[in-house]
């Protein structure tokens, strides 16, 4: 046998299962900290944070990735966009397209409300 079960195509060897791992308030708040100032850190760096937070170079680094990737999670629109752009008739927009849609809708409007405004005092 090939250590393949092939009726489930899994392996047979044991894999060690991972552990989750767990960060104290502190430890949380040196590392948001220190990624508002430098989102990157060189291995030196890694290293020191590491060592100041009795932690493993190995976790300080996988949770600056974890960070990036929510970072960057965040500062994406959502999909909504692209099907509220589908919705007003602009099928192929881009997010960046629509949402600049969005904003010149939203200038003409206040514009419009200003001027009736205007007229109504």
């Amino acid at each position: 046998s090939s250590g393949i079960n092939a009726e489930y195509g899994q392996s047979e060897e044991k894999k060690t299962k991972r552990f989750r791992s767990s960060f104290s308030t502190e430890q949380l708040r040196t590392m948001e900290d220190n990624f508002r100032l430098r989102p990157y850190l060189s291995t030196a760096q890694v290293e020191e944070l590491a060592g100041n937070l009795q932690l493993s170079s190995r976790q300080v680094k996988i949770w600056f990735q974890n960070r990036r990737t929510k970072l960057k999670k965040q500062s994406i629109p959502s999909s909504s966009c692209v099907s509220m752009a589908h919705h007003q008739g602009i099928p192929n927009a881009t997010i960046s397209q629509y949402l600049y849609y969005i904003q010149s809708n939203n200038s003409n409007i206040m514009s419009t409300l200003d001027r009736y405004n205007d007229r109504r005092y």
